[in-house]
């Protein structure tokens, strides 16, 4: 059984006329308690989707519904403003307030909202937000005196102080260190599981979207290119576009040799390079131009008398490595193409060791269109 959708984007389009950015024709459905995120470069109409969702922003048209409410739908008129939307928002710039406590900063909704709270409902609900987000005891610190991970959880604190329908979050991880934002992420999705609150995430990070999120939207020029699940999006882009966003991964233009249908096993003429072997991502025409793209952990190197009985078997010579611990990543030259490889890190090659770049058929895939660079 199906199923139901409980946050329903329709058609959602914003256009600033004179302008770049905006949204064109989002369509996408949740589940309750769903993990959301909008991936894409700068400018892609990510964080553009979120504010309509919100109500900071008056969408040209389309339909954006939770539950059974409508929040926006340009064909009836209705358009709830945000302080009625009951939904829980964190910046990427946190707006804590510097002259509060963390005790008030947590509990700014609860004072200025309609409805109006006791003192003692106020203590109760800003205290089980900060157990929520461990800072439970750092109510009376000033917010002067938080980290920036503190900090953060102050705003997720306040975002959920009351029980939200929908958390959205711009971003809030973005002005952490590497370190930290790792942990962060974590917590961040642990957080949201526990109170199974729908969120709509927007990021530019491919590693957060992928660690944090049940389904992905991929966006670019105003347009979801891709919705899906992590795994589908990096094991089964759509284009060259999703492939070389969605972390690192191999491409090369070509042409298809001949016609195939979506799925089959093709050959393919690299532009300035051999003949190989890869899965159609769709019905191919012969003499169709596609980009080849294969992810570098699905490249395995060998010395080149190893190579027999391999699909796709590519004579190089290894230009540059560099260790990261458990994995080496390696440039090597093949020709006029330089392929990426991630092997295990107790096999090692010497630069400018003569060897052989290996990827299987079914990992290599033919995508539609061209090679233009993940912007």
């Amino acid at each position: 059984m199906e199923t139901p959708s409980y946050l329903s984007v329709q058609g959602l389009s914003k256009i600033y006329f004179g302008t770049t950015g905006g949204v064109q024709a989002a369509n996408f459905e949740l589940p309750e308690g769903s993990f959301f995120t909008l991936l894409g470069p700068s400018g892609c109409g990510k964080t553009t989707t979120l504010r309509c969702i919100a109500g900071l922003e008056t969408p040209t048209r389309g339909i954006i519904r939770l539950g059974d409410r409508d929040f926006f739908n340009s064909a009836t008129g209705a358009n709830i403003p945000l302080n009625l939307r009951n939904i829980g928002m964190v910046f990427q710039s946190y707006a804590i307030w510097p002259h509060l406590t963390v005790f008030e900063n947590v509990a700014f909704p609860l004072r200025v909202g309609r409805e109006k709270y006791s003192s003692a409902d106020i203590a109760r609900m800003v205290g089980l937000a900060l157990d929520s987000v461990d800072l439970a005891g750092l109510g009376k610190r000033s917010a002067t005196q938080l980290s920036g991970g503190q900090q953060q959880r102050v705003a997720l604190a306040r975002a959920i102080v009351r029980k939200p329908s929908l958390l959205l979050l711009d971003e809030p991880l973005s002005n952490l260190d590497a370190l930290l934002r790792d942990d962060m992420r974590a917590e961040l999705k642990s957080l949201q599981g526990r109170l199974g609150v729908t969120t709509v995430y927007v990021t530019h990070d491919q590693a957060e979207a992928l660690e944090m999120s049940d389904m992905i939207a991929v966006m670019r020029g105003g347009n979801i290119v891709q919705l899906g699940a992590p795994r589908d999006i990096y094991h089964d882009p759509v284009d060259g576009f999703v492939a070389s966003f969605m972390g690192s991964s191999n491409i090369f233009p070509g042409t298809a040799e001949a016609a195939a249908r979506a799925g089959a096993i093709c050959a393919v003429q690299l532009v300035n390079g051999p003949r190989v072997l890869a899965r159609a991502r769709v019905d191919m025409a012969a003499g169709q131009s596609v980009v080849i793209s294969v992810r570098p952990e699905d490249v395995t190197l060998v010395e080149r008398h190893q190579t027999q009985d391999s699909q796709n078997a590519l004579n190089g010579i290894v230009r540059s490595s560099g260790f990261l611990g458990p994995i080496c990543n390696y440039h090597v030259e093949v020709g006029q193409l330089s392929i990426q490889a991630r092997i295990n890190s107790r096999t090692s090659f010497d630069k400018g060791a003569e060897i052989a770049a290996i990827f299987a058929a079914d990992k290599a895939l033919a995508l539609p269109g061209d090679a233009s660079p993940a912007s």
